[in-house]
């Protein structure tokens, strides 16, 4: 997981377990599942986004989309939109370092909260006047670190070979701005 990325992730106890489940991330026969909020709202209400990706010319430590990286596929499903926001179901069918947010940033909807793919100015620049005080405050008070969740994990476990369905509940942080939203947006 991303650093300030919430949720679920798997941890070996042995090194037999660690190569079977390496093994399985490779193979990409572990289902990955996350929510987030986007600034934006995609022009598809669900879609695959399908890029290569690479580490920035200008900044080591960030990825962009580039014409010569790796293949990087992220699936979404809007699950309710407000005016300005999206709250989105995203699986990925690979793992690349960022993915969600870059290419969420690249498709002009940053994941809220991104320090890296978005920013605050940014984020300011899709809302009115009258709430961008309001936004300010969510960001420095209740939701300071992008709004990603690690939610579900499926995958036959290498061992005992039982079909595991793992879900994990949001953060408080998350479930907060949801309801900020809810309060302070209109609702599709």
């Amino acid at each position: 997981l991303d650093k300030d990325t919430t949720g679920l992730l798997i941890v070996a106890k042995d090194d037999k377990t660690q190569a079977l489940l390496s093994q399985l991330f490779q193979e990409k026969k572990i289902k990955k599942t996350y929510r987030a909020i986007s600034v934006g709202i995609p022009t598809s209400d669900a879609g695959t986004i399908s890029t290569k990706l690479n580490r920035s010319k200008t900044n080591r430590t960030k990825m962009t989309v580039s014409n010569t990286g790796r293949q990087a596929i992220t699936h979404y499903k809007v699950l309710k939109k407000y005016d300005f926001f999206s709250y989105l179901e995203i699986e990925l069918e690979t793992g690349r370092t960022h993915q969600i947010r870059v290419h969420f940033s690249h498709i002009n909807c940053p994941i809220l909260g991104d320090p890296v793919y978005s920013s605050l100015k940014r984020t300011l620049t899709y809302l009115p006047e009258n709430l961008k005080k309001k936004a300010k405050y969510l960001l420095a008070n209740h939701l300071q670190r992008q709004a990603l969740h690690a939610f579900k994990l499926q995958f036959r476990h290498p061992i005992t070979k039982k079909n595991l369905h793992l879900e994990t509940k949001l953060p408080d942080d998350m479930q907060y701005t949801l309801q900020w939203l809810q309060k302070f947006f209109y609702t599709e």
